[in-house]
């Protein structure tokens, strides 16, 4: 893990360099005095959510580059969003918190030398995956709470055809969760005794927004925001995985709205 950031900055602080620019595709972005209320949908929808799966289907994990990714909403401040300036061919973009599914990972869950697994366990090692990247990336812990990664809901459970095998929260290989944080869920410097702490100031953000809320950033990360509207969250994210991940958050809103 990297450093502690914070988007808040505290009474007396001095703000950092400002890394993000005031607009995303033009539009200016606020983070306070709009409802959260269709934001947090997808958290009431998959609480709500059986799983089912096909008791049949197998797949060999070793033929596909699987990832897992977790739409992380706070109440109060909104959607948690990445900010990435690391990546050699893309521009500083957003991510949700997330990556690779590793071969420990399935091992974690399948037990077995067999690359073979089920579609459940496929859902349960994408669980433990994305746990994993959360804390690597965050310092968020989640990976003794894997039943707080609901799954989110990407396809019509009516109008599916679920003979493909696809689970609910999958697109394109790519598993996706919705979970509700707290603020007893961030880290805190004091706490984990980080080297150094930097409060990140953005632009689009109102004056008067203040809160204490620290990330302990991996070091492919800069700094991180909360989001308050669904559009704002999909939009950001269209560097994110190839786009891929823009278009499953529009998807899990189309549902729901």
């Amino acid at each position: 893990m990297g450093s502690f950031c914070s988007t808040c900055e505290g009474e007396g602080n001095k703000a950092d360099a400002i890394i993000e620019p005031k607009t995303i595709d033009g539009a200016i972005y606020s983070t306070k005095g709009q409802s959260l209320t269709d934001l947090c949908r997808p958290l009431e929808v998959s609480q709500g959510h059986s799983l089912t799966f096909d008791p049949y289907g197998r797949l060999d994990f070793s033929k596909n580059e699987y990832r897992a990714f977790c739409l992380l909403i706070h109440r109060k401040h909104g959607a948690l969003l990445l900010h990435c300036t690391r990546k050699k061919k893309k521009p500083p973009h957003y991510q949700l918190p997330g990556g690779h599914i590793d071969h420990s990972d399935f091992k974690q869950i399948s037990r077995s030398l067999s690359t073979i697994i089920t579609k459940e366990q496929l859902y349960k090692a994408a669980r433990v995956g994305c746990a994993r990247e959360i804390y690597e990336e965050t310092g968020i812990d989640l990976r003794s709470r894997l039943d707080e990664l609901l799954p989110m809901i990407l396809h019509d459970t009516e109008q599916r055809d679920s003979t493909d095998g696809t689970l609910i929260n999958e697109y394109k290989s790519r598993i996706f969760f919705v979970c509700e944080i707290f603020d007893d869920d961030f880290p805190y410097a004091e706490r984990d005794g980080a080297m150094r702490f930097s409060s990140t100031r953005f632009p689009s953000l109102p004056s008067d927004f203040s809160c204490d809320l620290m990330l302990q950033l991996s070091v492919e990360h800069s700094g991180f925001r909360f989001f308050t509207e669904s559009v704002e969250v999909s939009s950001s994210l269209k560097h994110h995985s190839g786009g891929k991940v823009e278009e499953a958050v529009k998807m899990t809103y189309s549902l729901i709205n």
